[in-house]
């Protein structure tokens, strides 16, 4: 999977039509659109922005992943962006409540969801960057806040697609969904979301996925440690339907296997067991004693893999 492919023919038809500029990062992989005009209508959309961005004017973006998240491509293309451009003026936003806010502590760019700050940094906002649906990132739902947001919305995705058919979610006719670009990791996944999806070529961008730049960087060697993490199913939303389903009683019957027991002993393996995060409410179904079951703000995923 190429780390960086420079998608610029492409970026250009898009900036024709959003009249934005755009760059490459060498060292993200990540598209940042900015938009070319140095003021729009004078200054900022929303006076309050003003109060909230530091530099009014020029570039302003906000990124985000689910609200209460902070582990995720949004979070590694907003420490990117804070880190390497001080010139672009970037918010994440998350919830109060959530597990991940300590690891962002004392962060200026951080405003808390649901906040003025973050009704204000949204509205003065040029690019909206985010791992999911773009609305996770509004404060409130509904056609008429929706139509006051002007930003050019990226789907930085997630995860790769390709192992679930996610078209009736992301796909270009979607309901509920709404990108100008959308970032993939292969020409491969560009043919499935161009073909399957039926994305047009030019809002497809093949770059890589900002969280995975850490996965390249120099640290402590890994341990002797297995990471299981399976992914989710979206008919099972009670504790009742997934303990009573295949999902259930092939993992669970899987991690309380003799092979797999004598498997991790034979290895001298310690085995970690981390749920997407919408199984997370139903990890206490997972009784296993050999087995750390992870609950979300325990490690971040980018901490979990690399130690695997």
């Amino acid at each position: 999977v190429p780390h960086v492919v420079d998608q610029h023919a492409e970026l250009v038809r898009l900036q024709r039509k959003r009249r934005v500029r755009t760059a490459v990062s060498a060292r993200e992989g990540q598209v940042l659109l900015h938009d070319a005009r140095a003021k729009r209508d004078g200054r900022h959309r929303d006076a309050r922005a003003q109060r909230v961005v530091r530099e009014p004017g020029d570039h302003a973006e906000t990124l985000r992943e689910r609200p209460e998240t902070a582990q995720d491509t949004g979070v590694a293309m907003y420490e990117h962006l804070r880190d390497t451009h001080p010139e672009i003026d970037t918010r994440y936003v998350i919830t109060r409540d959530s597990p991940d806010l300590a690891r962002l502590e004392g962060d200026p760019g951080v405003v808390l969801f649901g906040s003025r700050e973050h009704v204000a940094a949204l509205l003065a906002a040029r690019n909206v960057l985010g791992s999911h649906h773009s609305e996770y990132l509004f404060p409130a739902r509904g056609p008429k806040f929706e139509r006051n947001v002007k930003a050019t919305r990226v789907f930085l995705q997630h995860g790769v697609m390709g192992t679930k058919n996610m078209v009736a979610n992301y796909g270009y006719d979607a309901p509920g969904f709404t990108a100008d670009a959308f970032v993939v990791s292969s020409e491969r996944e560009r043919r499935m979301i161009e073909g399957d999806f039926g994305w047009p070529s030019k809002r497809v961008f093949v770059t890589g996925l900002s969280r995975h730049d850490r996965l390249f960087a120099q640290g402590p060697p890994p341990q002797r440690r297995l990471l299981v993490m399976p992914t989710w199913r979206d008919w099972l939303k009670s504790p009742d339907s997934v303990r009573e389903s295949d999902f259930f009683a092939r993992w669970n019957g899987l991690l309380h296997s003799e092979e797999f027991v004598e498997f991790l002993e034979a290895n001298d393996l310690v085995a970690d067991l981390y749920l997407h995060a919408n199984m997370q409410p139903y990890a206490d179904l997972f009784d296993l004693s050999h087995v750390n079951v992870i609950r979300h703000g325990d490690l971040s995923i980018q901490d979990l893999l690399l130690r695997s």
